[in-house]
């Protein structure tokens, strides 16, 4: 914890600017009421640099899309956001969840590129 990773990879380039940042962006679709593999690895990650991001005056979002279109399956991967960055101390400023995405080109005609362009504007 807090000391340099044994693992040289893509982390390695991304940690400094992470550990920068003042926002930081969760994107991912649901993956069996998950975070994707890809970015639950990343937040894994966060353990080694625990003591250089908790706390710190960071704010983050996040954006989620999946197939079904009930409210109640989104609750899990938006709890797991809303307890990492309350642990971590961060702000939320904002979320865009969008249900009914299922197959390519599903989010055109919705309302969800322009929650994500009013989420950027805003931050």
């Amino acid at each position: 914890m807090n000391g340099p990773c044994i693992y040289d990879d893509d982390f390695s380039k991304l940690r400094p600017k992470l550990i920068e940042a003042d926002l930081v962006a969760f994107v991912s679709p649901m993956y069996y009421f998950g975070f994707s593999s890809q970015l639950k690895r990343v937040i894994d990650r966060f353990y080694a640099i625990n003591g250089q991001i908790k706390g710190a005056s960071k704010k983050a979002v996040f954006m989620m899309a999946y197939a079904d279109t009930s409210k109640s399956e989104a609750e899990a991967m938006t709890a797991h956001y809303k307890t990492l960055i309350k642990y971590l101390g961060w702000k939320d400023a904002g979320m865009v969840i969008a249900p009914g995405v299922w197959t390519a080109g599903s989010i055109k005609n919705t309302k969800y590129g322009e929650d994500a362009y009013k989420l950027g504007k805003s931050i």
